[in-house]
């Protein structure tokens, strides 16, 4: 199927928003350390599932892929057993005339030929051209290119992995091993999902992603730690293969943080060490038993393998060794050393740096059958002269291929080794701090090689150059700075050197310039507290001089008293400052001032009297005392008050009359008040008594 390289969908990449996928597990183990095999069977769709989870961090565990030699296809069972791998997929899709992968392939260390490969121009017309991406390992390393509809359609994420924001054919110089897959199935934790799984926008670079085929796919976590291969049988009546979406949410669920799909159908297999075929291979071939297929996806794990004891990708893994700024030897014996290709061809003798090396022939190939890595991790970038060491009989070949990594680029180098004898140079080049750099040599030149052309591979070492001019030469020159070139010009000033120079002083950097106290400046960072000699002493009460916070109340002896400001102030009175405050009140005065008594004070406010002395005085009352201030209410006052009454005192309230009681106990008078005569008065007489008698009956009944 083509399709248009233009795809002008957003990219959907969304979570999930509920779950369609079923994993039921049917067996767990580990025949390999650091390699755990699972088997699921799924529901929604009902399907059988392979998988592999790699520890990329455990010994002896290392990931690889077919070496360039691309001539016929191969079954996963024949190439792993081949090859001696203890776990095994199929990998990218492919195409014959020539044969081809979809995408980039790197195996063994060795990259293929752009013809064998998506990427050459003369396929620029093919719908998959520049379209894949891929995984890939190296020393301490793994990394991922995201493919090229990602890349386009990147749906306002900020992509990580290898050359993000564009389209490339590029890759790390340093990789292992690489194959291309695509679709994305999860890209960077978000998994791809559709409103239907079959829609026409489903996965639009690639349209059998929405039919059920058996289904390969591989996967890394998000720490780069774990790498996963997945398998899906179909095609059978008991397994139903699944769609592009469905396996997106599987690998999602299997803990994948970067997905691809690889190629599925018939090529779909899962090979281990020991069993052989653990999936329905042949089912998915639709009974065609396995198919032969272009490039795989190996797992080496367990100390059987003849691969290095440390683990080949553990991004978490500290340098095999570092070289120090002085330069430093690496053996063939190292962590950081590692030979390719068939063991039959690596020859060991006890020679050389160590007592051991290794010599293989050279051969007259485009590619190398044989070659060696020394990996190299620097404390320090600079010039450094590489050199190899080259021991008799086993140096012999005129033309040894060499490849120097350093700061990024790949430097080839040919080497006369027959006329090399101990340390002998390989050439001098510029080397960043870091890892990520080798040296590499191989058995291949292009041209015919006579038989027995021995290449040795033994120890190399690094040794620092110092150039006669420029950054490295010893000497600043004009235009290099602390800046640019510290090897020559020294470290850029910074406040904690020991040394007070630049722009550094004592107000800003005291540990360097020393304390400024002293030099006659009260400085910002100085006070009357920390230098009294630069800032002067700080005010206190006491030293004559009234400032800061002093005044007339808190410090009198230097600010003076506040008496005789006019304000009565906090601490002031009548006695110590009558100017302010007023003169004081004092018994003798002549006046009987409020806080005075005749107790407190008789000769201003007179005797107290005393009750019989015959004078009302003050404090004295007709309750306290009647003798001299008489009776309160007494009979005979001629006012009727209010506890007299003409029963007690007719003298006062006048006579009873009509139904009043006598005051003697006598017979009342039974004529009522209202039998008064006409014009007239019921009294005995017209005079005051009479009047007096009856006001005091009326105000008796108003009672």
């Amino acid at each position: 199927m083509r399709l248009s390289r233009i795809v002008t969908a957003a990219l959907v990449l969304t979570a999930a928003t509920a779950d369609a996928v079923t994993l039921s597990l049917r067996s767990e183990t580990t025949p390999f350390p650091g390699v755990t095999v699972r088997k699921y069977r799924t529901s929604s769709p009902s399907a059988d599932a392979w998988v592999a989870i790699v520890d990329l961090c455990a010994a002896n565990v290392h990931v690889d892929s077919d070496k360039p030699v691309v001539t016929s296809n191969q079954t996963t069972g024949g190439w792993a057993s081949a090859n001696g791998a203890a776990i095994a997929t199929n990998g990218d899709f492919y195409k014959t005339s020539p044969l081809r992968v979809y995408g980039d392939a790197v195996g063994n260390g060795l990259p293929w030929p752009s013809v064998n490969t998506g990427l050459d121009p003369r396929y620029a017309t093919e719908w998959y051209y520049e379209n894949a991406g891929w995984i890939g390992f190296g020393f301490d390393q793994v990394t991922y290119n995201h493919t090229g509809w990602v890349k386009r359609n990147p749906g306002g994420r900020t992509l990580g992995g290898w050359e993000p924001t564009r389209v490339v054919k590029t890759r790390p110089p340093d990789l292992l091993g690489v194959v291309g897959g695509f679709p994305e199935l999860v890209t960077e934790g978000v998994q791809y999902t559709c409103s239907s799984p079959t829609a026409t926008s489903c996965f639009p670079d690639r349209g059998d992603m929405r039919a059920r085929h058996p289904r390969t796919a591989m996967g890394i976590t998000e720490d780069r730690q774990k790498f996963i291969l997945l398998v899906v049988d179909g095609r059978t009546s008991t397994s139903s293969g699944m769609y592009g979406s469905e396996l997106a949410e599987t690998m999602k669920k299997l803990g994948a943080w970067q997905a691809f799909n690889l190629d599925g159908g018939g090529s779909s297999q899962f090979w281990q060490k020991g069993v052989g075929y653990r999936n329905n291979y042949s089912g998915n071939n639709n009974g065609g038993g396995a198919r032969a297929v272009l490039n795989h996806w190996g797992v080496w794990a367990g100390s059987s393998t003849g691969k290095p004891s440390r683990p080949g990708h553990c991004v978490s893994s500290p340098p095999c060794e570092l070289i120090p700024a002085t330069g430093g030897t690496i053996d063939n014996a190292s962590a950081c050393f590692q030979a390719f290709g068939p063991a039959a061809y690596w020859r060991k003798e006890s020679a050389g740096q160590g007592g051991g090396l290794l010599w293989t022939n050279a051969a007259a190939n485009a590619l190398p059958s044989n070659w060696a890595w020394w990996q190299l991790e620097l404390a320090a970038e600079g010039a450094y002269r590489v050199e190899y060491l080259a021991t008799a009989p086993y140096a012999e070949f005129a033309r040894a291929q060499y490849e120097v990594l350093a700061s990024g680029t790949v430097h080839s180098v040919t080497v006369d080794q027959s006329r090399a004898s101990g340390w002998t140079a390989i050439g001098t080049f510029r080397f960043a701090a870091g890892g990520s750099q080798s040296v590499r040599v191989r058995d291949n030149a292009p041209a015919p090689v006579a038989s027995g052309q021995s290449i040795v591979v033994d120890a190399i070492r690094l040794v620092p150059v110092r150039p006669t001019t420029g950054c490295g030469s010893g000497t600043c020159e004009p235009g290099e700075s602390c800046s640019s070139c510290p090897s020559d010009c020294g470290p850029c000033p910074r406040c904690g050197d020991g040394a007070c120079n630049g722009a550094e002083t004592c107000a800003d950097c005291p540990g360097d310039c020393g304390s400024c106290c002293g030099n006659g400046a009260c400085d910002p960072s100085e006070s009357c507290g920390s230098c009294p000699s630069d800032c002067g002493a700080c005010p206190r009460c006491g030293d004559g001089d009234c400032n800061g916070t002093e005044n007339c109340t808190s410090c009198p002896g230097d600010c003076g008293s506040c008496c005789g400001d006019g304000t009565c102030d906090t601490g002031e009175s009548c006695e110590s400052c009558a100017n302010d405050c007023g003169a004081c009140t004092r018994c003798g005065d002549g006046v009987c001032d409020a806080i005075e008594s005749c107790e407190s004070c008789e000769g201003d406010c007179g005797t107290c009297g005393s009750c019989g002395d015959g004078i009302c005085a003050i404090g004295e009352g007709c309750e306290s005392c009647t003798a001299d201030c008489g009776l309160c209410n007494p009979c005979g006052n001629g006012s009727c008050d209010e506890d007299e009454s003409c029963g007690s005192c007719a003298s006062d309230c006048g006579a009873c009359i009509d139904d009043e009681e006598p005051a003697d106990g006598g017979v009342a008078d039974d004529g009522p008040l209202s039998e008064m005569p006409e014009g007239g008065c019921a009294c005995d007489g017209t005079g005051l008594s009479g009047a007096l008698a009856l006001a005091a009956l009326l105000l008796r009944r108003r009672r």
